[in-house]
């Protein structure tokens, strides 16, 4: 009858080398060199988690120093709309959205409006003129 292992470490016997049982199995130095590998590769882990953690605190400190203008800004438009003043910065963005819409509906594909609308393909508004050089 074989012995039972009392433990999950007893299951494997320890292969010791030839030089006797002072010396450190073959099973013994890899699990040392695995354990350093792996405390290694955390540490280097850590210290990118650190850098990271720093980077991403300097971008949210950027961004919290924009806040006191936001907010200045915010009362300004607040004062700007009890005075009677009409608010001008949506009507850019409705125009923009119909424009996408419109788009959109083209298939994708849509020109520009203006005073170039009769010209041929190729030919720049103005007849070619560089204002400043050709004047």
């Amino acid at each position: 009858s074989s012995p039972t292992p009392s433990s999950p470490g007893d299951a494997l016997p320890a292969h010791t080398s030839a030089q006797g049982s002072g010396a450190p199995s073959f099973f013994e130095r890899e699990r040392e060199r695995l354990v350093a590998e792996i405390a290694e590769g955390l540490g280097t882990m850590i210290d990118h988690s650190n850098a990271l953690n720093r980077k991403l605190e300097e971008s949210i400190s950027v961004g919290r120093e924009f806040e006191p203008i936001a907010g200045l800004w915010g009362r300004f438009a607040d004062v700007m709309g009890a005075a009677g003043v009409p608010d001008l910065s949506s009507a850019p963005a409705r125009a923009a959205a119909a424009d996408g819409d419109e788009e959109q509906d083209n298939g994708g594909l849509n020109r520009s409006r203006g005073a170039a609308d009769g010209l041929p393909p190729g030919v720049a508004p103005g007849g070619g003129l560089v204002y400043g050089r050709d004047a």
